[in-house]
């Protein structure tokens, strides 16, 4: 494609979202933005062709472009990608996040769609110092600004979550970001996913230049068959266990039980309390891998979804 070529792709691009995006829109009808908005993506994802993708790919990870929790395959990024420009977003300087596969807005993004609102201005934050916990830390911030010549406020009792070295600028920074889309948030009625790439703090899925190379379900279905393949058959004389029948050791090997809950995201006082239960570093358990994973199913798994844990504390 000559430069001339893409000039002129990158002009139909900049058209639809100029008629498509969620703030040309606001103003229809539910159904007729409905309509609208699936306008929209058709037409994005129809002149966002693979060749396209290939410069946008080397964006990814990236604060020039966008940064990721993983390397995705083009798909999703192309999917991501629209749904930040429709949501007013700029495709570089790190204003959105992939995160778990899906479109999280930084403070970088924040700042400029409140920037760029009709009407906003003089914002002003106050920060008060983080309180540091064992798994976070919590922020007095105080916001002002100026909506169409009136004065709006917003005071809140931000807790964020902090990794492992993170400090009082770490903390200062998630709060900002926190903040901005709240007050965003209180002059649009629109709540958007908040968050960062290195917001997710636990073991990342694993992920080739094509996409996902190993699900969940593929992880332990692998980690239980390598488990069977190596398994030695127990005497016919064993003596039970527990006065039950002994189970065998790759039903409820702790690397099986480790596999399953290394994909999930559970807070760490409820992973401490199921190792616990367990009792994952003793080969003897009472339970075999089928009801570990039955139990560790049921509970809830947390996709890196931080504005949903700001609610809740840390």
């Amino acid at each position: 494609m000559t430069g001339k070529e893409l000039s002129v792709v990158c002009t139909d691009l900049d058209k639809v979202v100029d008629v498509y995006s969620l703030a040309a829109i606001e103003g229809k009808g539910r159904f007729e933005k409905m309509f609208a908005m699936a306008s929209g993506v058709q037409k994005l994802r129809e002149l966002i062709t693979p060749d396209l993708m290939k410069p946008i790919m080397q964006l990814q990870n990236t604060k020039l472009g966008f940064r990721t929790d993983a390397i995705y395959k083009d798909s999703i990024v192309k999917d991501c990608l629209i749904e930040a420009v429709l949501r007013g977003l700029q495709p570089v300087g790190n204003q959105f996040n992939i995160i778990c596969g899906q479109t999280y807005i930084t403070k970088e993004g924040f700042t400029h769609l409140l920037k760029e609102f009709p009407g906003f201005s003089s914002l002003r934050l106050d920060f008060g110092v983080p309180k540091i916990e064992q798994s976070g830390a919590l922020v007095d911030v105080t916001g002002s600004w100026i909506l169409n010549g009136v004065v709006g406020s917003l005071t809140r009792k931000i807790p964020v979550k902090l990794q492992s070295g993170m400090g009082s600028d770490a903390a200062l920074g998630k709060a900002e970001r926190k903040m901005k889309a709240s007050i965003y948030a209180q002059i649009t009625g629109q709540d958007l996913p908040d968050g960062e790439a290195d917001d997710r703090d636990t073991i990342t899925p694993e992920y080739s230049k094509t996409g996902p190379v190993e699900t969940m379900k593929e992880k332990i279905a692998r980690t239980k068959a390598a488990a069977k393949s190596t398994e030695t058959p127990p005497p016919d004389n064993a003596a039970p266990f527990g006065g039950q029948t002994q189970h065998k050791e790759s039903e409820n090997h702790p690397d099986l039980v480790e596999a399953r809950l290394s994909v999930s995201k559970i807070p760490p006082p409820m992973l401490a309390k199921i190792k616990g239960l367990l009792r994952i570093k003793n080969t003897n358990a009472d339970l075999t891998f089928d009801q570990c994973l039955d139990i560790i199913g049921k509970v809830p798994v947390f996709e890196a979804e931080e504005s949903l844990e700001s609610e809740r504390g840390f």
